[in-house]
């Protein structure tokens, strides 16, 4: 997983992905002090699978498509996006109907 700050810089989960240079302040943590949305597999999920809730997780971190795993990840995450939109449909569809049920 990755995220891009606006400055360009790249993270993964554990931090900055190029070593900060000898004159660099060092950050004392994985995000850059609040540069980045920490990531958070549990909110990521939730963001990825039930439509209209954003927890910046999917729009912060990104599948690393330069290796094969990531291929394969974002391929999943967009299939489980959309199982959410038909899951969510079907259960708004489902109560709709005990409603109107006498």
């Amino acid at each position: 997983m990755r995220a891009t700050t606006s400055a360009g810089t790249v993270f993964t989960p554990t931090g900055p992905l190029q070593p900060q240079s000898a004159n660099a302040t060092p950050r004392p943590d994985a995000c850059g002090n609040g540069q980045v949305r920490c990531f958070n597999p549990v909110f990521y999920a939730i963001d990825t699978v039930i439509p209209l809730v954003s927890l910046d997780q999917r729009d912060t971190w990104y599948p690393d498509t330069s290796t094969h795993v990531g291929v394969i990840m974002e391929w999943w995450l967009d299939i489980a996006t959309i199982l959410g939109w038909l899951l969510s449909s079907i259960f708004v569809l489902a109560l709709a109907g005990f409603a109107r049920s006498p």
